[in-house]
């Protein structure tokens, strides 16, 4: 992967090149004589393609990049994927503490081994107000998105819409979108009497987070419009961060524009939970339109460049590499990763399932989609060992990774479905309907994991224990 440097950077090295004449025209001790009229024009310097990634130096190279994204029909963003059991989500696990977005709430709970309580919750969520005047209208809400555990610290990822518009004296309508996404650290060495430790947040809306070595990372990204940008020299639409309602736009030498890149920015930050403190932030305009973020780090995938714009989470500080594609278009790239297979490695090619797992050492799961339902294959290689097909309220299964559950030791699998979940025992040669689980709640909420030697299924309204021998139905929650 080549690291850029920074054309400021490289300015700079040059002007104090010896016989290289800078403003203010000292070099050394001696200053370079004028070039006569008379002499010959100098041969032209090579010329060097400019960095992919160069630091942002003014309001100027912003609007210069921008003004050319502008120009070009943007790609629309696609659904951004955080990858690994350490990615945030909706529910978060540490030991037999389980937390569990539900709504405007974080309930706390307790359970494992068959056992479930819910000790409390935190409050966070805002509802929908909205104030209208005579020029204007304004619209604003807080809901929690995502969750990450560790070490006894809480971290609660929401995203504050807040929109609205005014109408100007010339009768033009000016939009304003103000949404951000908000970080708050809660310490949680009482599990029942959560603290508050900090609230930080930052422009644009939820992208991807998880945890690596105690830090947690958050990107986020918003799309820039010519209209948000009135005067020359306004700012108030560029990255910025928020310590509680204290808003900082970014610093210049805090953003870094990629060349011909899109109008979205995204912007990535680092917190300490268990410090709640905010360590490092940078943001990269150009970029966000498709965005992976697993342990190794956050890729920006370049669907027309074929390039990956990338912030390595092994490096000291955040700075942006850019390195083509590892294999296949940023689609592929993309849907491999939905697939579980390792994205940074994919050699390209079609694929014939929407997602698959190790069943055991020799055997694979996949699934397919088809027009009516799932296609569910076990298969040794390429020969298929058993297959069903289940119906079309089990489709977004795919997508729906960690509510799928495979035990080979006692040959279960667990699918999550629209209504809920369905439990099935590979019994000889193959798949038998055991029971179904009910719930009310969306099918995207759904989340099934081994806690304390016990199945769980669970999402914001039910949650199941399930002894994997039976498999049994050890208790069932209403919450």
């Amino acid at each position: 992967m080549r690291r850029t440097v920074p054309l400021v950077l490289l300015l700079a090295w040059l002007l104090l090149l010896p016989g290289c004449e800078g403003k203010g025209g000292k070099t050394g001790d001696t200053v370079p004589a004028p070039v006569p009229e008379s002499a010959a024009p100098a041969s032209p310097a090579p010329t060097e393609e400019p960095e992919r990634v160069s630091a942002a130096a003014s309001y100027g190279d912003v609007a210069a990049a921008l003004k050319r994204a502008w120009s070009r029909e943007d790609s629309a963003a696609a659904v951004p994927l955080a990858l690994g059991q350490e990615a945030a989500d909706t529910v978060a696990l540490e030991g037999d503490i389980l937390y569990l977005i539900q709504g405007g709430a974080v309930l706390i709970c307790r359970g494992g081994g068959g056992e479930f309580s819910v000790l409390g919750w935190i409050r966070v969520g805002e509802d929908w107000q909205e104030r209208r005047q005579e020029n204007g209208w304004q619209g604003r809400e807080k809901q929690p998105v995502a969750l990450c555990a560790l070490r006894g610290r809480l971290a609660v990822i929401s995203l504050v819409s807040d929109y609205g518009y005014t109408v100007e004296e010339e009768g033009r309508w000016l939009f304003r979108d103000n949404s951000r996404c908000v970080v708050e650290l809660f310490d949680t060495e009482d599990p029942e009497n959560p603290v508050p430790m900090a609230t930080y947040g930052q422009s644009g809306v939820p992208g991807c987070a998880l945890v690596r070595d105690g830090r947690l990372y958050v990107a986020t990204r918003r799309q820039l419009f010519a209209e948000e940008f009135p005067e020359w020299g306004d700012i108030s639409a560029l990255p910025a961060l928020f310590t509680g309602e204290e808003q900082r736009t970014l610093k210049w030498e805090e953003m870094d524009i990629l060349r011909d890149g899109s109008s979205w920015y995204t912007l990535l930050a680092v917190y300490s939970p268990y410090n709640g403190t905010r360590l490092e932030s940078r943001a990269l305009l150009g970029g966000g339109e498709r965005m992976i973020m697993d342990r190794e780090g956050l890729a920006l995938l370049g669907e027309e460049t074929g390039e990956m714009a990338a912030y390595s989470f092994a490096e000291e500080t955040l700075d942006c590499a850019v390195a083509p594609l590892p294999g296949g278009s940023a689609g592929e790239l993309c849907a491999a990763a939905l697939r579980g297979e390792d994205w940074r490695t994919y050699g390209g090619g079609a694929a014939e399932d929407d997602w698959h797992a190790p069943w055991d050492d020799t055997r694979t799961l996949s699934l397919h989609r088809t027009e009516s339902g799932l296609y569910v294959e076990l298969h040794e290689g390429k020969e298929a060992l058993c297959h069903m097909t289940v119906g079309y309220d089990f489709q977004a299964a795919p997508e729906q990774g960690r509510g799928i559950y495979i035990d080979a030791a006692d040959g279960l699998l667990i699918l999550p479905s629209e209504d809920g979940w369905a439990v099935w025992r590979l019994e000889e040669g193959e798949f038998r309907h055991v029971r179904s689980l009910y719930s009310p709640d969306q099918s995207e909420n759904r989340r099934v994991f081994l806690w304390g030697g016990s199945i769980y299924a669970v999402d914001s309204r039910r949650v199941y224990a399930l002894n994997a021998a039976g498999p049994t139905l050890l208790g069932e929650w209403v919450l």
